[in-house]
């Protein structure tokens, strides 16, 4: 078995256990995937890189989780691998604006890697490091309280999700997320299994409807839809065009 379909065969293996067992603390599979292809349509990808993308942004979760099956039910937990800044999560005793300067900074440790690799005309790393990127930047929408800030304060937290130089507004709260358990950390105000916005059902907090009948799970998803969308805008923006041409049209060698 080549390392394309273990890839694949493990995405499904996960995927499928996630549908049947308590998961941690992951915008579900289907959902990052839909954002994903939804971000990238209308820049041309080749479905082969589509696909790349894709895998990568999935595999910033299999790569970081284990089945812990002595939990009842068995629990989807953080692994060895597990880094909180690739989903903006907050481990205590990490405050709001720390686990937020982390998560910024390592997208953009993304973004100037996918640069400078499409620049070297390594298209298959630059696709790669996208999927993490956005991974990172999706999972920011879903373990924040971003749907409930304001106007003003949405706006300067698309920018510092980004760019660790632009502040992160003192209203924005990640998540609590304890690594060690897969759960909240005990007496946390703002923990991941009350708070989050994974999935349409994953807690109350999901399930919120605003007047205009739009879930608060529906808003993160539109939000990291959209960032995702201009995180790739972005990257276009700073590449020689006709390396660009080559990255999106990128295929298996």
């Amino acid at each position: 078995m080549n390392v394309t379909s273990r890839i694949i065969l493990s995405l499904i293996v996960l995927y499928l256990t996630i549908l049947s067992v308590s998961y941690a603390s992951i915008f579900i599979p289907g959902i990052h995937k839909d954002i994903t292809e939804e971000a990238m349509d209308g820049f041309n990808f080749s479905a082969e890189a589509t696909r790349k993308v894709v895998n990568a942004n999935l595999l910033q979760d299999t790569g970081e989780m284990k089945l812990d099956r002595t939990k009842k039910p068995p629990q989807i937990v953080p692994n060895e691998k597990y880094n909180p800044a690739h989903h903006f999560d907050r481990n205590p005793p990490k405050t709001n604006a720390q686990a937020a300067a982390d998560g910024a900074a390592y997208v953009k440790g993304k973004k100037d890697a996918i640069i400078e690799a499409i620049q070297a005309c390594d298209f298959e790393k630059a696709l790669n490091c996208l999927g993490a990127a956005l991974h990172a930047i999706q999972d920011f929408y879903s373990h924040s309280n971003y749907v409930d800030l304001s106007a003003a304060d949405q706006a300067a937290a698309d920018k510092a999700v980004t760019d660790p130089n632009s502040p992160m507004p003192d209203s924005v709260q990640l998540t609590g997320y304890d690594k060690g358990t897969g759960k909240d950390p005990v007496g946390d105000p703002y923990g991941h299994d009350a708070k989050s916005k994974d999935s349409p059902n994953k807690n109350d907090e999901s399930k919120k409807k605003d007047a205009n009948d739009k879930t608060n799970h529906e808003k993160a998803k539109d939000a990291a839809t959209k960032a995702s969308k201009a995180f790739i805008q972005c990257i276009k923006d700073e590449v020689d065009a006709k390396k660009w041409e080559q990255f999106v049209n990128w295929k298996p060698g």
